[in-house]
C-alpha cells in the first residue's frame, strides 16, 4: 500500500472531501487535459476506499466521460470501469446507473 492510500484512512470521509475532493474538483474545471488526466489518476487512489465514493464523486466521474478530449474520456471511462468491479451490484444500480 502506497504512503497516500495509508494517509487516506486516516482521515474521515468529510475531511477527505473538504481537504482534497473540493479542490480536485475545482482543478477539473481546468480546460488543459493533461491536468484532468492527472487528476484522474490521483482519483484511483482515492476510490480504493468505497467510504469515499459518494454521490458528488460520482457525478464528476460520469461528466468527465462526456468530456471533449478522448484522453480524458478514456480515463474516466477506465476508472468508471475499475469502480464497478470493485463494487456490489447494488452499489452501481443505486449510485451509478441513474447517472448514466
Amino acid at each position: 500500500m502506497d504512503k497516500f492510500q495509508v494517509l487516506m484512512k486516516k482521515f474521515s470521509p468529510d475531511m477527505i472531501e473538504d481537504k482534497i475532493l473540493t479542490p480536485l474538483f475545482i482543478q477539473l474545471n481546468t480546460d488543459d487535459w493533461k491536468i484532468k488526466c492527472q487528476l484522474i489518476d490521483l482519483l484511483t487512489a482515492v476510490i480504493s476506499n468505497s467510504l469515499f465514493l459518494n454521490d458528488k464523486l460520482t457525478t464528476m466521474l460520469v461528466h468527465l466521460v462526456q468530456d471533449k478530449i478522448h484522453a480524458v474520456r478514456e480515463k474516466a471511462s477506465q476508472l468508471i470501469i475499475n469502480i464497478i468491479c470493485q463494487q456490489s451490484p447494488q452499489w452501481c444500480d443505486s449510485m451509478l446507473i441513474p447517472k448514466i
